[in-house]
């Protein structure tokens, strides 16, 4: 009888950590998906950036802050219902300290499709969206499928023809590496960006 009530009980701790585990992607009644751990500051200065040069690349050690919050639930023309939240991500190179690189956007989980979208506004007038799903592995993976928005002058002199990304969070540590691809300089440059982060 005492074994019984042993393996009941450790089948009761099994069920309430799978749902609790079950729960953790729910904010405000809202499921997340795998975008729900992302909530939060996250600082990080193990970030390298390898920009495109006229002769030849520039690489620039950076460190950085991303601020993720939730914003709620969109419904789109009745019938989709989104997880959206919001970020703002400052950049700085750790050779002076300056900001080079300020962006905003979104990551929105679609959880009828399981899909999740990033997009990406610079002060360069160039606007991104890349989408994807989560891989087995809890990684995160977008790409670009659709038009990429920006000014002529980006298009005539530093298009970006494709943008990829993968990100993981483990814990309350969160890694990325992203790859926005150009044409500049009269020729195709893969600009390149990982660093690791910390939830403040």
């Amino acid at each position: 009888m005492r074994a019984v009530v042993i393996l009941l009980s450790g089948l009761f701790t099994v069920l309430l950590s799978l749902n609790v585990a079950a729960k953790s992607t729910v904010i405000d009644g809202l499921d997340f998906g795998p975008i729900a751990s992302l909530v939060g500051t996250w600082q990080g200065d193990k970030g390298v950036d390898v920009a495109p040069g006229k002769t030849a690349p520039a690489v620039a050690p950076y460190f950085e802050t991303i601020r993720i919050e939730v914003v709620g639930d969109v419904t789109n023309a009745g019938a989709q219902k989104l997880a959206v939240l919001s970020y703002h991500q400052e950049v700085f190179r750790k050779a002076d300290g300056k900001k080079f690189h300020d962006q905003i956007g979104y990551w929105i989980y679609d959880a009828k499709t399981k899909e999740v979208h990033h997009t990406i506004s610079i002060p360069r007038a160039v606007t991104v969206m890349a989408s994807g799903k989560a891989a087995k592995d809890g990684s995160i993976k977008v790409s670009t499928s659709t038009e990429i928005g920006q000014s002529q002058f980006m298009l005539d002199n530093a298009k970006t023809t494709k943008f990829d990304m993968t990100i993981t969070i483990e814990g309350d540590s969160l890694s990325y590496s992203m790859t926005t691809h150009l044409d500049i300089y009269g020729k195709a440059f893969p600009h390149t960006d990982v660093n690791v982060l910390t939830r403040k």
